[in-house]
């Protein structure tokens, strides 16, 4: 009975609401008002751009050119006047460069030689620069920057192919050089690269090495005349004289030629009589008899190409080395003459 009264006495209270709390009301979140609480703004001092009307505010602007760039080289120590020669004289051939031309396949002509070219290549585009027909590359192209690309190429048939150095940038704004080694000669050449602008087929001309070309034509094209009369066909062949006697100076061989101004004898000797004492040629005009020797003279000759040319046709004559006791002489007759 006890336990029912105290069940009714604590119903009686929650609904009478005596344990209830007061709970306070939730602030309103801020609206924008003049000042907010938290977080105060500075005081405006004089100067300060809250203090102008809105129409005289300054407006930031954004500057249009990025600043400058961080050196990353050391600085440059004072050169000698050899070395300004140097530079100066360097710098008058690489500005020396000659107006380039365009063919009418479309390609840019650099004169080789003429100063140093100035190729001008895009990021988005390649330059091809051939060589000479049949010149070959013999190590990769030297670059000094990174941010430029040389890749080999090749176009033609065999025995008469062309290389090509296909060049690219990667950026806007670069220079740099490339140095080129082939079996022929030394390309020195500027590449610079732009936005838009670019060179797509560049080559050279090679003045000197086309007048040396076609005056080599030119000669091989005229009928060759013999260096020495001797090397024309003979009309008396070797077989027709007979060669006795024993010396490092014995002819290999004996003939006659015609020339426009008459016959000439040729005396070949052998290959290593410049290592010989040269023998006198002496032509036996009288043979002589029981009581007197053949009659020796003179003749008019000259020596090229290791023979004898004598002039006119000789049948008998003597080649002689040394005096007295010691003299060598090797006879040529001509057989039946």
């Amino acid at each position: 009975m006890r336990s029912l009264l105290l069940v009714a006495g604590l119903g009686l209270l929650l609904s009478s609401g005596a344990l209830a709390q007061d709970i306070p009301p939730l602030q309103p979140s801020y609206s924008g008002g003049s000042a907010f609480p938290a977080f105060p703004l500075p005081p405006v001092r004089d100067g300060d751009p809250r203090s102008l009307p809105p129409d005289q505010i300054p407006v930031l602007q954004v500057p249009r050119q990025p600043p400058p760039r961080v050196p990353v080289l050391s600085p440059e120590k004072p050169i000698t006047r050899k070395e300004r020669e140097g530079i100066r004289q360097a710098g008058r051939w690489r500005r020396q460069s000659a107006t380039p031309s365009l063919g009418a396949d479309g390609v840019v002509y650099f004169q080789y030689g003429q100063g140093e070219p100035v190729i001008v290549c895009a990021p988005l585009h390649v330059c091809d620069i051939a060589l000479e027909a049949g010149e070959t590359v013999t190590s990769p192209p030297f670059l000094a920057d990174h941010r430029w690309t040389a890749e080999p190429g090749r176009s033609g048939a065999n025995g008469s192919q062309t290389t090509h150095i296909i060049v690219k940038p990667s950026d806007v704004g670069l220079t740099t050089n490339m140095i080129v080694q082939t079996d022929r000669r030394t390309y020195s050449l500027q590449l610079t690269s732009r936005e838009r602008d670019y060179m797509p087929l560049v080559a050279f001309d090679y003045p000197a090495d086309k007048t040396r070309k076609s005056w080599a034509e030119y000669v091989a094209g005229q009928p060759q005349a013999p260096v020495s009369p001797c090397d024309q066909p003979p009309t008396t062949p070797p077989a027709s004289y007979r060669i006795s006697g024993e010396a490092p100076f014995r002819p290999v061989q004996v003939f006659a030629v015609s020339t426009p101004v008459g016959q000439k004898t040729c005396v070949e000797l052998p290959a290593d009589i410049g290592s010989h004492n040269l023998p006198a040629l002496l032509a036996v005009v009288e043979e002589g008899s029981w009581f007197s020797d053949p009659t020796r003279q003179m003749v008019n000759m000259r020596f090229v190409n290791h023979r004898f040319v004598v002039d006119g046709l000789l049948t008998h004559f003597e080649l002689v080395d040394g005096i007295g006791s010691g003299q060598r002489i090797v006879t040529v007759k001509a057989i039946g003459g």
